[in-house]
């Protein structure tokens, strides 16, 4: 199965978590921003200017950032925004994805530097992702009030099917998945993001460790898990993930739109 043991500071912190991996330790500045991750796996470490725009402290260049707070670069890699504060084009070196957005800038299309379409995606009157197509292949998306319970394909035949922990906010803390006419069972962390996928005889069918800001290294992928971050739903085709109005960056834990509802969300 999977043990994990938490210490917490007293700002309700996670200071150190004990994992079958080995020890995670964290520590964060003066305003309980997160500085340093340190586990067997890997060594962060990161450092904010005076607006609170956060680079990594590993002896590369700051990232950039412009008036608007928005990130333009992290050493090889540009980005561009439009009008919206939509991130409209991510440039590294020749390569550039293009992104286009909705009247209410929900992202539509992801296209290459030639113009050819890497992904497209639809929505329903609710905002939520109705659907992708990439490379032809389209995945529907079904929703319930405890959030996404199923993908299908364009034929209407069923890929996947997801259930909740009880009581656990809309589409996070996956209690189980059922593939193929097989049941999963999710052993998640205390945020409720994905660490193994077990079968019901106990064997892990999938496994991922991750960046303190998201990006997971997959290490077992038996079957298709594709929720990451609660309520995050993962983009192989754009290394995104969904998140109901918006879409997350794990590379550089940002956001690529502005929160829809605007200052009030930092209210």
């Amino acid at each position: 199965m999977m043990q994990r043991t938490y210490q917490y500071r007293r700002t309700g912190a996670v200071q150190s978590q004990t994992t079958a991996e080995g020890q995670i330790g964290y520590n964060y500045d003066p305003v309980e921003r997160l500085r340093g991750a340190t586990s067997p796996a890997r060594d962060e470490r990161f450092v904010y200017d005076f607006l609170g725009n956060r680079s990594p402290d590993d002896g590369t260049p700051a990232w950039g950032y412009n008036q608007n707070n928005q990130l333009t670069g992290t050493g090889t890699i540009t980005y561009d925004y439009d009008d919206h504060g939509n991130m409209a084009v991510k440039r590294r070196g020749t390569s550039e994805i293009n992104f286009s957005y909705t009247p209410d800038n929900r992202l539509a299309f992801l296209t290459d530097e030639a113009g050819a379409t890497i992904g497209a995606y639809g929505y329903d009157p609710f905002g939520r992702r109705l659907f992708k197509e990439v490379n032809g292949t389209r995945t529907y998306f079904l929703y319930n009030d405890d959030g996404l319970v199923g993908e299908y394909s364009a034929t209407g035949a069923e890929l996947r099917t997801y259930g909740y922990h009880p009581g656990a906010p809309w589409s996070t803390n996956p209690l189980f998945v059922q593939e193929g006419g097989i049941y999963y069972y999710y052993l998640n962390d205390h945020l409720g993001t994905p660490q193994k996928i077990m079968s019901d005889n106990g064997t892990v069918v999938w496994a991922a460790t991750y960046e303190s800001f998201g990006t997971a290294t997959i290490t077992t992928a038996t079957i298709t898990n594709n929720l990451r971050f609660p309520g995050q739903y993962f983009d192989s085709e754009s290394g995104l993930q969904y998140n109901w109005h918006r879409y997350y960056d794990p590379t550089t834990g940002r956001y690529i739109s502005a929160d829809p509802i605007g200052l009030v969300g930092g209210d």
